[in-house]
């Protein structure tokens, strides 16, 4: 999807990479956050979906994904089929995450990012009906 208009004072756009950025920042917030095991399976799977996707999606939209065997670490360490995780991994997937959405933000505060794309989720009404990890995966694409 293209850009959600955001009506503030002064009218933000939210734009994939947005989205994007805010799904990286979401994924590393969700597992560092888990605090006990069924929440934190679900945000290792979520984390996982989001990297299958932004795989999928990064070359055709023109962003630079980082190299394969650390993508091919990401995909492993978060994939349900993990024997054993880590905390050291899982320390390194959070980074891994802030790292990238920093990357794709450029100079931008990603924690204002964050912000403005759940304000436009909550305001896309989605958010009757899809929590914003959801929301965030099918925004992309």
């Amino acid at each position: 999807m293209g850009k959600v208009e955001i009506s503030l004072e002064s009218a933000a756009l939210v734009t994939r990479v947005d989205v994007a950025i805010a799904a990286l920042m979401e994924a590393a917030n969700c597992l560092a956050g888990a605090d006990a095991p069924e929440i934190f399976v679900a945000a290792l799977d979520n984390n996982h979906h989001l990297w299958r996707r932004l795989v999928e999606i990064a070359p055709k939209a023109g962003w630079r994904l980082p190299e394969k065997r650390l993508r091919d670490f990401v995909l492993a360490a978060s994939s349900n089929n993990s024997r054993r995780v880590l905390d050291s991994d899982v320390e390194s997937l959070i980074q891994f995450n802030c790292d990238v959405a920093a990357e794709y933000g450029s100079d931008r505060n990603v924690d204002k990012i964050l912000c403005d794309v759940e304000f436009a989720w909550k305001n896309s009404g989605a958010a009757l009906g899809l929590s914003f990890q959801a929301w965030l995966l099918a925004e992309l694409g």
